[in-house]
């Protein structure tokens, strides 16, 4: 299996483990946003992890950060149906957070 194939399956895993172990799901987000750190989407889920264990300023720093990498790539907000789900998942996060 190639390397993009395992940090696809690590992240698959991460979101299986939100609901049963969210420790372990913060866990492997953290590992795939270091390994990915241009998988803007990822940066919602580890939020939401976040938000599940109760750590909600850590949420919020993390959503920050995301929307902050997200403003300075112009190449990513000009592809727009991706940077319209990337704003639709941070949303959603925020939601969780308020």
């Amino acid at each position: 299996m190639d390397r993009d194939a395992v940090n696809i399956w690590d992240f698959q895993q991460a979101v299986a483990y939100m609901e049963t172990d969210p420790a372990r799901a913060k866990d492997l987000f953290k590992e795939y946003i270091e390994s990915h750190p241009k998988d803007y989407v990822a940066y919602s889920y580890y939020a939401s992890v976040h938000v599940i264990l109760g750590d909600f300023d850590k949420a919020e720093e993390i959503l920050n950060y995301a929307e902050n990498l997200v403003s300075d790539d112009q190449e990513f907000r000009e592809y727009k149906s991706r940077s319209d789900y990337f704003y639709k998942m941070i949303t959603f996060a925020r939601l969780k957070v308020l």
